[in-house]
């Protein structure tokens, strides 16, 4: 679970797909109207010679765009002029809510948060607004401004990380919520959601170098912090299908079919990479011991000859690959064969 690092906060997300509670709008339109009536008498003194800040008249227009006009004239005024910050910001919450995808008035109110410190409130209305407002692009693009502001503004990565997560439901593929989540997931150690995570981000990325470290680094989560082999294995074929050259995924597949004794995976990636010249010292061994194993225990003198042959291919002069054939030649009654060998 994500680490909280403020508690004193009576603003709990909870569960941001709810309309109970806190994200249900608490203004009903009467409170509503008696509000945006005392923040009407602030500039009662404006409205004779500047009507468009009435806003007494705001419940008699029906035009969504023309109510969004008058209030954020009027939150203009009360701003810069009266300097009401405070009443800016909530005539500024109205008109959100009335068009929660509006992104001047957004950005209004994160610059009049950022001056009078109100984050907490503005996450509660943008909240809202996501619930409100339709089309999955907009309610992601919310979900990540409201993520990045309880993560950033209000240090609460607990808060952040749910944010992040919803905005994945809008979109499974975006990654900057992947990549904002990967962040809190390693600031937190929490190994296993990283790994899904960087795993969710390579599937999604088109650029191939990128895809290669996303995918190597969550086998490397898994095989070292989780000790899931298994699952590292598939995230290490993942990087070899999209580059069958890069050597640490190799090495990787190679330490791990070794180390649980999954042969024939084991046989099959040294071949290729003996196809392909690309064994190297630390691989050599490894061919011998694979085909001790192919000749002791499983007796198949076919591939256990292969790799003996493979390794003298590259390196003449191994005691154990000569004697492991020497005992093949022997066991087949190959005399001549042996009589090199020996």
């Amino acid at each position: 679970m994500a680490k909280s690092i403020t508690n004193s906060s009576n603003f709990e997300p909870g569960d941001v797909t709810s309309n109970a509670g806190i994200f249900k709008p608490a203004e009903n339109p009467t409170k509503r109207k008696e509000a945006i009536c005392n923040i009407a008498e602030l500039i009662s003194d404006e409205i004779a010679h500047n009507p468009s800040v009435d806003l007494r008249k705001l419940h008699q227009i029906s035009s969504t765009a023309e109510r969004l006009r008058l209030l954020s004239g009027a939150a203009l005024f009360l701003e810069h002029h009266k300097e009401r910050p405070n009443e800016a910001f909530e005539l500024l919450e109205y008109a959100l809510l009335e068009n929660p995808a509006n992104q001047k008035i957004l950005t209004r109110l994160e610059s009049l948060a950022e001056k009078i410190g109100n984050w907490e409130q503005l996450c509660k209305t943008a909240t809202q607004g996501m619930q409100m407002m339709s089309g999955r692009q907009n309610k992601t693009h919310l979900c990540l401004k409201i993520g990045d502001w309880c993560h950033v503004k209000l240090n609460r990565s607990d808060w952040a990380v749910l944010y992040y997560s919803k905005a994945l439901e809008f979109d499974s593929s975006n990654l900057r919520a992947l990549g904002r989540l990967s962040g809190l997931y390693r600031q937190n150690e929490q190994w296993k959601e990283l790994s899904a995570a960087l795993v969710a981000m390579a599937d999604s990325n088109s650029d191939r170098s990128e895809k290669v470290q996303l995918f190597f680094e969550a086998g490397n989560l898994l095989l070292e912090k989780l000790d899931n082999p298994e699952s590292a294995v598939a995230c290490y074929c993942k990087v070899v299908e999209v580059d069958p050259e890069y050597t640490p995924a190799i090495e990787k597949l190679i330490y791990i079919y070794e180390e649980v004794q999954r042969w024939e995976e084991l046989n099959r990636i040294l071949n290729q990479q003996v196809e392909h010249k690309r064994v190297n010292e630390a691989t050599w061994p490894i061919l011998v011991r694979l085909g001790k194993f192919f000749e002791a225990d499983l007796r198949d003198i076919k591939k256990a000859n292969k790799c003996y042959k493979q390794t003298l291919f590259q390196k003449p002069n191994s005691v154990d690959a000569l004697e492991g054939l020497a005992r093949i030649y022997c066991v087949t009654e190959d005399w001549s064969s042996a009589s090199v060998t020996l």
